[in-house]
């Protein structure tokens, strides 16, 4: 089973590619219709490159199979934080009064060896104003660095 680690590795590589083969196509002469080319070119696994498609989706699948949920949603990215929240359904008519829920966002620190970070909903730091943007998109909420080996049944541990 792939870490977090592992997953971010390939998305960094794809991102990697996709900005090599736009600077070739621009040497060539192409202006316009990247994604076009892109998608001709470039396996399938890395374009289009985006973080939801290459980390979420995937820890998603690792979250049902090591949980046992009928039904893992992957919901966003969201507001400012570009939020990702896993809903985590037992029996496919749970409500969703008895879910368990995970929120991620990308971790934008340099000092973070993760890629990821979990949002603290049990926390909160009141450093926004209510009514403030950062108050409505969750910023009075820390976030804490995910473990990149993680994998399986690690992703449990963070579920609320």
């Amino acid at each position: 089973m792939k870490t977090l680690r592992d997953l971010f590795r390939h998305y960094q590589i794809a991102n990697e590619r996709v900005d090599q083969e736009v600077m070739r196509l621009r040497y060539e002469g192409v202006d316009e219709g990247f994604e076009k080319h892109l998608a001709k070119c470039l396996p399938e696994s890395e374009y289009p490159c985006d973080w939801v498609r290459m980390l979420a989706k995937p820890i998603g699948e690792q979250i049902k199979e090591a949980g046992g949920f009928q039904r893992v949603e992957v919901l966003g990215p969201m507001g400012i934080g570009a939020r990702v929240s896993f809903h985590c359904y037992k029996n496919a008519d749970d409500s969703i009064e008895n879910i368990q829920v995970m929120t991620v966002e990308p971790c934008l620190s340099e000092i973070e060896e993760s890629p990821l970070c979990v949002v603290d909903f049990t926390t909160n730091t009141g450093r926004y104003a209510p009514g403030t943007t950062g108050e409505v998109n969750g910023l009075n909420h820390p976030c804490r660095p995910i473990d990149p080996s993680t994998a399986g049944e690690g992703w449990l541990q963070y579920l609320s």
